[in-house]
């Protein structure tokens, strides 16, 4: 059963990883992050079921209120980009990029 969960994991986690790759909308990039961080919250949960330990329950409601706060944090920051920009596509907010990197 243990495999089958970090199966599932893997796949959300592999599925997260090319979302923020592949896209160019960076509230499709913000989900992305969302399922990566639901993954890992997926393997700790399993391993605490499979150990029967209340440790991985624990970090998991850590992770948990982790992605509240960076939900919460994060449409706020895409509200306000959305208004200065009109647009949500990354390619137009490069003004923290360094102009000597490659």
């Amino acid at each position: 059963m243990l495999n089958l969960y970090l199966s599932v994991a893997i796949i959300l986690f592999v599925i997260g990883v090319v979302g923020v790759l592949a896209r160019k909308n960076i509230f499709s990039v913000f989900m992305s992050v969302e399922l990566m961080i639901n993954a890992a919250a997926l393997v700790f949960a399993s391993f605490a079921r499979q150990n029967l330990s209340f440790d991985g329950h624990a970090i998991v409601m850590l992770i948990i209120a982790l992605a509240a706060a960076e939900a919460s944090f994060g449409l706020a920051l895409i509200v306000l980009l959305y208004k200065q920009k009109s647009s949500l596509n990354i390619e137009s907010f490069n003004e923290l990029r360094d102009e000597n990197a490659n």
